[in-house]
């Protein structure tokens, strides 16, 4: 009995802390996405309020997106419930730092290390900064690390950033076409059955 017993709480130990290992694991993921999309932000906002995007602020932006790519790719993987919202901002972050590296390839080749925004790509850059905002709430606002993890998501915000990532598709498309440069493919995004059943 004693043996059995003793098996048992060791189980039961094994289970909780493998529970707790892989909540941190995703908890500490979420974190650097998070913080990977909010610099993002940020370092949009700022080229907004000066009216010129700089080279190192496009290669800031490409850098945090695929970071935020790589994360969110993990996030997929330790999150079944949520993989196909996890997939869709992924697919949003890597059509942004390809964007980037787009704009970038163009000012390399005129030699420019800078851009005056016009007011198309205000416009978009705007979108852009909007969308990727909307989908920073997927993200959950209560999330605790250590020995007893928690991860609180809401569902209704997780579903309204996914449709904000599948919507970037579109303001990308405009971004492409201010700064008159050709998009080398287009993220399609047809299967919208997960957000139904959300709903």
């Amino acid at each position: 009995v004693v043996v059995l017993l003793s098996t048992n709480v060791y189980l039961a130990y094994s289970i909780r802390t493998l529970s707790n290992d892989e909540t941190n694991a995703m908890g500490w993921t979420l974190l650097q996405a998070r913080g990977n999309i909010g610099e993002s932000i940020n370092t949009l906002n700022a080229a907004l309020d000066e009216g010129r995007l700089e080279l190192g602020a496009l290669k800031v932006l490409q850098s945090d997106m695929m970071q935020a790519s790589r994360h969110l790719r993990i996030a997929s993987i330790l999150d079944g419930k949520h993989r196909e919202q996890w997939n869709t901002l992924r697919q949003a972050s890597d059509s942004l730092a390809q964007a980037s590296q787009q704009i970038m390839g163009k000012m390399a080749s005129s030699g420019d290390t800078e851009i005056e925004i016009s007011f198309s790509q205000e416009l978009y850059l705007v979108r852009i900064s909007g969308d990727l905002e909307r989908m920073w709430t997927a993200f959950p606002d209560e999330l605790v690390l250590g020995s007893s993890p928690r991860i609180v998501y809401d569902e209704d915000q997780m579903t309204e950033a996914a449709v904000a990532a599948m919507e970037f598709d579109g303001s990308l498309n405009g971004l492409y076409k201010a700064f008159n440069i050709g998009r080398p493919f287009s993220v399609a995004f047809e299967d919208y059955s997960w957000v139904e059943d959300d709903a």
